[in-house]
């Protein structure tokens, strides 16, 4: 999720608690008297999670403040190893009404039983990047119907979405409209087929399977399950894997496009991504081997006759 914030007034990176104390105290004033009205936030997990970790979460740092943010950006330091309570996080964003932009990128979030009451959000999410996705997350979205446009959930090991969403039915149906205005889908590891149909306007479609497979052949299966239920509507695919897995041949990848000429009928464009850790196996593999120069020709074949523009990045 790239892109101008569409409120870009100031931006503050906390550089540590010492830091965030200090500009607490400098911008609180500044939005109280001067003309600065919107806020972009950068911080890394650690400070969000000493943060959430307070014997009162109705009063965390954000309380003084967070109406004002308008974009907030969790970086996760990769030293860290730490879990989040989501109760906590969803107290502290509802101290942001204001929030259009949330990324989130942390090691592990708690997941929400059913019954679990969290806190009233009331802000319109126009992005959300989610790292990593747990039981409970469509909660973030309750009142973006018809202003969320970029989605993107990174999962693990995640129940398909469809059957754990764990909410009620009244949030099950705010869920389903705010997917409706989604345009841009990224799903990493979270292949959930009922969030790619949820999104009827979906114009780009990205699929990255990062994690080794549990079994041989099971690496394109989520991607095959979301590329099949893709709305008409569909004109940009990204296919990513990372790292590339020795077993999966080229041809099977290409061929999945190719095979489905009424699946990408609409496309404009197809990005296959290769592997930062694998790229010069790849490129030997396109340049040298057989199966690799037949795929390409196979695929690229495809894209001339339906006047698809292939890219391989």
């Amino acid at each position: 999720m790239h892109g101008p914030s569409p409120h870009p007034n100031v931006v503050v990176r906390f550089a540590g608690w010492d830091g965030m104390k200090l500009l607490d105290a400098c911008i609180v004033p500044a939005l109280r008297h001067g003309s600065t009205r919107t806020l972009r936030v950068i911080i890394d997990d650690a400070i969000l999670h000493r943060t959430l970790h307070i014997d009162n979460p109705h009063s965390t740092i954000f309380h003084a403040w967070g109406y004002a943010i308008t974009s907030l950006h969790v970086d996760r330091i990769l030293t860290h190893n730490l879990a989040f309570d989501a109760i906590g996080l969803f107290h502290a964003l509802a101290t942001m009404p204001s929030l259009v932009e949330l990324s989130i990128q942390v090691n592990r979030l708690e997941h929400l039983a059913p019954v679990k009451e969290t806190p009233n959000i009331s802000f319109h999410l126009a992005r959300l990047d989610l790292r990593p996705v747990f039981r409970g997350w469509p909660r973030l979205i309750a009142r973006s119907a018809g202003t969320l446009r970029e989605l993107a959930l990174h999962g693990v090991q995640v129940p398909p979405l469809e059957y754990g969403t764990f909410l009620t039915s009244d949030e099950s149906q705010a869920y389903s409209a705010s997917l409706r205005s989604v345009t841009h889908l990224r799903l990493s590891n979270c292949f959930d087929p009922a969030i790619v149909r949820a999104c009827p306007t979906l114009r780009t479609l990205y699929l990255n399977s990062y994690q080794h497979p549990s079994r041989p052949g099971s690496r394109l299966n989520g991607p095959v399950t979301c590329l099949d239920i893709a709305p008409r509507t569909l004109q940009h695919l990204v296919l990513a894997m990372d790292p590339w897995p020795t077993d999966l041949r080229l041809t099977n990848v290409f061929d999945l496009l190719a095979s489905r000429p009424s699946v990408v009928a609409g496309l404009r464009s197809v990005t296959v991504q290769r592997s930062r850790e694998w790229q010069l196996l790849f490129q030997e593999l396109l340049d040298n081997g057989e199966e690799g120069r037949e795929a390409r020709d196979v695929l690229q074949t495809f894209c001339l006759e339906h006047r698809i523009l292939f890219s391989l990045d």
